[in-house]
């Protein structure tokens, strides 16, 4: 079955488009496109082994609070708390945040492969992803272009050790720091990427 979410606001809220606190949820051919929230503007997901495939999340926004610095804002298509997530064979463009302008993830043993998270932009930093608090990130076979950030990570902004990432094409991003992507931990590995075309704006 496909769902559908389109031209909801939340600015109070979490989720413009939907709102689910489940481990184990699965989000299957689900369209989320030109919703707002205060965090997730396509969806906010709170809970372990998270799977999202096969979906296109397209022009939200997570809209930031300067009275709420560190709860405001986040992912502008996806706001996703837990670990374990899986996101797959999903496109996600043109989408706005604070922090994470297509993804935040909080959680370890997170896997992003075979998507498209082009065309995203953040205020401080993951213009297309951020994840933190959490170890064994992959990020396998994605395509992170045209994406910035104010700060950190034009594309990508990681926080955590094991770090993988395979067959990466991150193209034509910016940030003040970490063109392409910024990552705080030990153990990363980048193999197989295109990383051309990337700025660093001082």
């Amino acid at each position: 079955n496909k769902v559908t979410s389109t031209d909801a606001d939340s600015e109070a809220g979490l989720g413009g488009g939907i709102y689910v606190v489940a481990d184990g949820t699965i989000f299957r051919n689900v369209t989320a496109d030109n919703n707002a929230a205060k965090n997730g503007g396509g969806a906010y997901i709170k809970g372990d082994n998270v799977i999202v495939d096969n979906c296109t999340l397209s022009n939200n926004k997570a809209i930031y609070n300067e009275n709420n610095v560190n709860g405001s804002g986040l992912g502008g298509a996806l706001d996703i708390a837990g670990d374990g997530c899986y996101i797959n064979n999903t496109h996600s463009n043109n989408n706005t945040a604070y922090r994470g302008g297509s993804t935040f993830i909080r959680g370890s043993n997170v896997t992003v492969q075979n998507c498209n998270l082009d065309n995203n932009s953040a205020e401080i930093r993951g213009g297309a992803l951020n994840i933190g608090g959490g170890d064994n990130c992959k990020v396998i076979n994605v395509s992170v272009s045209n994406n910035h950030a104010s700060e950190e990570g034009g594309a990508v902004y990681v926080v955590g050790n094991n770090t993988f990432f395979d067959n990466v094409n991150s193209t034509n991003n910016y940030a003040m720091y970490g063109g392409s992507s910024y990552v705080a931990g030990n153990n990363v590995t980048v193999q197989n990427c295109n990383l051309d075309n990337n700025t660093e704006i001082g």
